[in-house]
């Protein structure tokens, strides 16, 4: 089975992919590894045009699951099986204005997803930086880094 991923934009990635292609192996399952560089992954993965199984990460920067929602689970958008279930209730939480009630539409949402599986959530990224003396920077909780938002210090 093909297994696509993109070599140059995920940390680690060969050696995730091949990782998990082992795993696979083990289980009988024939993985051949398909890196490939971001520019070529992205628009094929946006396109539903990957030709097997793919590695890729996905966050939401706006920090609203409604990103997710759209991105990973609504007709029209990047994925390969729409869930009529949970695409009805991603397009309902987006009309929702009682924030309780749209927490419980999202809950709903990724309980049914656990239940199907369009997606294996295999782990959450963890980044960890370091500073040197004379630097002031914030993380940004995106993980996102913006050298514009790195300011020297006077010792």
């Amino acid at each position: 089975i093909p297994f696509q991923y993109p070599s140059n934009n995920l940390a680690m990635a060969n050696e995730e992919a091949q990782a998990i292609a082992g795993y696979l192996n083990e289980v009988g399952i024939n993985a051949k590894l398909e890196p490939m560089e971001y520019t070529a992954f992205f628009p094929a993965w946006s396109q539903r045009k990957m030709t097997g199984m793919y590695l890729f990460a996905f966050g939401s920067s706006p920090y609203d699951a409604d990103s997710s929602m759209n991105g990973l689970y609504e007709a029209g958008s990047r994925i390969y099986e729409v869930i009529p279930e949970i695409d009805a209730l991603a397009k309902e939480q987006r009309k929702q204005t009682d924030p309780d009630k749209r927490r419980a539409l999202f809950a709903e949402i990724f309980e049914i997803s656990q239940q199907t599986l369009p997606y294996i959530p295999l782990y959450y990224e963890v980044q960890a930086y370091a500073l040197r003396k004379g630097i002031e920077w914030k993380p940004r909780p995106d993980g996102y880094v913006r050298f514009y938002e790195v300011t020297p210090v006077a010792d």
